[in-house]
């Protein structure tokens, strides 16, 4: 079944609700229908993050723009290490591999990864905190909106 209905996140994203112990067993309820959703279908829809409607409308619209830019944009915004930020191209990355399955084909998909801002020395602290990698307003003029 792919209609799963829409979990709700609003445990974790809201902040009156995400420390607080006497909501545990609702956080602990939605990551189980969210785990239960990606191993059922590979997607799940969430809904009470907080973030506006029109804001992710607006995001959609700047990453429908991105992978429609030229490849030399996409190419901008690759990260230079393994931290996984910023494009990935198709037939980069295998999924097999990380169920101990690395014969299965590479995956044939466009990525874009980004994580929260981060201060400039976080990279020391940890291998996976890096910084974003964003194509270049150089190349392309909608570079800002994207970002």
């Amino acid at each position: 079944d792919t209609n799963d209905a829409p979990i709700d996140v609003s445990s974790y994203c809201d902040p009156r609700m995400s420390f607080d112990p006497a909501f545990s067993g609702q956080r602990s309820e939605c990551a189980t229908s969210i785990l239960n959703s990606l191993a059922r279908t590979g997607f799940c829809t969430i809904h009470n993050t907080g973030i506006s409607s029109d804001l992710c409308a607006r995001a959609l619209l700047e990453t429908s723009h991105f992978f429609l830019a030229p490849e030399r944009v996409r190419q901008s915004a690759r990260s230079p290490d393994r931290a996984r930020r910023g494009y990935v191209p198709a037939n980069v990355e295998n999924f097999g591999s990380l169920l101990g399955e690395a014969s299965r084909p590479n995956d044939l998909v466009w990525k874009f990864r980004a994580g929260p801002p981060l201060p400039p020395d976080a990279a020391r602290s940890s291998p996976l905190r890096r910084p974003n990698a964003w194509p270049s307003p150089v190349l392309w003029d909608r570079a800002p909106a994207f970002r």
